[in-house]
């Protein structure tokens, strides 16, 4: 079964009734994406930077967005990219989501919208969940991810990009319970289990 069709629009409405577009990206984009990017608060940046945002790195992204290799997406105000949003390594059991926005955007309703079309995306799929990272100050992302079935499994180190190593909290959405967990992420990165044992 194949990802979100690459021409697929899904329309996503703000809080305050504004209709955007989320559809898959592709190399067309690179412009508006590296805009994106360029465009974060340091307060933004700070707990969303998946990758740099320049050519180098853009353009693998985007071809295998293209392919169908990752579901990965953008939330279109017109041409204007304000929302970022993937499930990279979608070939794995449990493949890995990212989620950002522009801080225009932020808190207008966007966030639960853009999860749950990736993980209704992931069930389609034949997935047995998704997995996430979070930084551990980041509360406001981490209820909403709880709010939306993630619970949290354990820590791992994340290379920033820019630069050095920062723990994380992984989280774990289950869509197959009877599916064994990885005990690492999609990308290889080992999990450190809670120290109690339990999911929160």
């Amino acid at each position: 079964m194949d990802a979100m069709k690459l021409n697929e629009v899904v329309e996503l409405v703000t809080r305050q009734g504004e209709t955007l577009q989320a559809r898959r990206l592709r190399p067309a984009d690179r412009q508006a994406l590296r805009r994106f990017g360029e465009s974060l608060s340091p307060t933004t940046t700070g707990v969303f930077l998946p990758h740099h945002y320049d050519d180098a790195t853009l353009e693998p992204i985007l071809r295998r967005s293209e392919a169908g290799d990752d579901l990965t997406l953008g939330v279109f105000r017109g041409s204007r990219i304000v929302g970022y949003f993937f499930l990279w390594y979608l070939d794995q059991a449990f493949p890995l989501l990212g989620i950002g926005l522009h801080d225009d955007y932020q808190g207008a309703g966007l966030g639960r919208q853009m999860m749950n079309l990736l993980v209704a995306e992931a069930a389609r799929l034949g997935r047995d969940g998704i997995d996430l990272t979070t930084l551990p100050t980041n509360d406001r992302a981490f209820r909403l991810y709880q709010s939306v079935g993630f619970r949290q499994i354990g820590y791992v180190e994340n290379p920033r990009a820019g630069g050095g190593v920062t723990v994380a909290r992984a989280l774990r959405y289950t869509l197959n319970p009877a599916a064994s967990a990885p005990g690492h992420l999609a990308n290889g990165r080992p999990v450190r289990e809670l120290a109690d044992g339990s999911a929160r």
